[in-house]
């Protein structure tokens, strides 16, 4: 008997430790499987992760004064200092400064200007307008008329070579005589607006512009309408008519193809006699590039936008993008 009931308790004993051993063991795959879950969802990198938007329109309002000269001056020229522009001069081999006296001052009354109306103003031909006066009101510029108020017209029109330093590739020439037409209103226009063969030394092709101060008016008007069109083009279909580049690039790079499309509109239009680069890269690009939650730019060669293609022109203003958070995020 006592035999048969240590037999029992044997086999007792056997299950419990059998039964302790094989949830022991049940435990132990629970937490390897709970592991597995949890390897299985991989963090993403920092850099990967959602950034925080940054508040453009904040930080264009607040920008260190004593740096603020290098918004409204080519990047080119930052090494000789804030009164390049108003003492003009050698600032390279083969590279002047004009000499225009009151620039930084007038630019810099517009610049401020220009900040208080982001997404406050619509821009439009009138305000465009606004932008060039106070860009050059009281500054030293030698003509014949008042150009601080200006359209320009079919006897004092404006120009700008094709072929100059910084401002020509081929395929930019490419795209300025054949624009594609395909929903572009501004561009539909430009194309009979310009082109004249200068009588200059070397006969380089210039761009002659609109004749009379109705033409320029309107096609200001045209460009500010197409300019908004094309956002809401964007934002209703992810894409838009006509566009250069592809249906796969990000956002950010077609809104950077609608502003520079715009802009370089009105430089190749070049509705005033002077200023034009200065009205349009400093204020006017930077006014809409804070409104569509993009960077501001210093650009190195505002006069790239002439007649660069836009493919390297958005390289170029990433280029000015990154020079702007140099100087004044870091």
């Amino acid at each position: 008997m006592k035999k048969h009931l240590s037999k029992l308790m044997a086999v007792v004993l056997l299950f419990n430790s059998f039964g302790g051993f094989t949830y022991a063991k049940q435990i132990k795959q629970n937490k390897a499987q709970k592991d597995k879950v949890k390897s299985s969802v991989v963090k993403k990198p920092q850099s990967e992760e959602k950034k925080e938007e940054v508040d453009y329109k904040e930080i264009i309002k607040n920008l260190n004064k004593k740096l603020l000269w290098k918004m409204v001056i080519d990047g080119r020229y930052h090494s000789k200092g804030k009164y390049i522009c108003d003492k003009g001069g050698k600032v390279s081999k083969g590279l002047r400064a004009g000499r225009e006296p009151g620039y930084l001052k007038a630019m810099l009354g517009a610049f401020k200007y220009m900040v208080k109306t982001i997404g406050e103003e619509k821009i439009d031909e009138n305000l465009f307008r606004e932008f060039h006066k106070r860009a050059l009101t009281k500054v030293g510029i030698r003509y014949k008329f008042d150009c601080t108020d200006y359209w320009g017209n079919e006897d004092e029109h404006a120009s700008f070579p094709i072929g100059g330093k910084g401002n020509t590739n081929e395929k930019g020439k490419e795209e300025l005589f054949e624009k594609k037409k395909d929903g572009w209103e501004c561009e539909r226009e430009l194309k009979p607006l310009v082109m004249r063969v200068s009588n200059k030394p070397g006969n380089r092709l210039f761009a002659h512009m609109s004749k009379t101060p109705e033409e320029s008016r309107d096609f200001a008007k045209l460009t500010f309408e197409t300019y908004y069109k094309k956002l809401e083009e964007l934002k209703e279909n992810g894409v838009v008519e006509g566009s250069w580049i592809g249906e796969n690039r990000s956002e950010k790079d077609k809104k950077l193809e609608i502003i520079i499309r715009i802009c370089q509109c009105l430089d190749q239009a070049h509705t005033f006699y002077d200023g034009n680069i200065r009205t349009i890269v400093f204020l006017t690009m930077n006014k809409m590039l804070v409104e569509n939650g993009l960077s501001p730019v210093c650009m190195w060669n505002p006069n790239c936008l002439d007649v660069i293609d836009v493919e390297t022109l958005i390289k170029e203003v990433k280029k000015g993008q990154e020079r702007f958070q140099e100087i004044f995020m870091k």
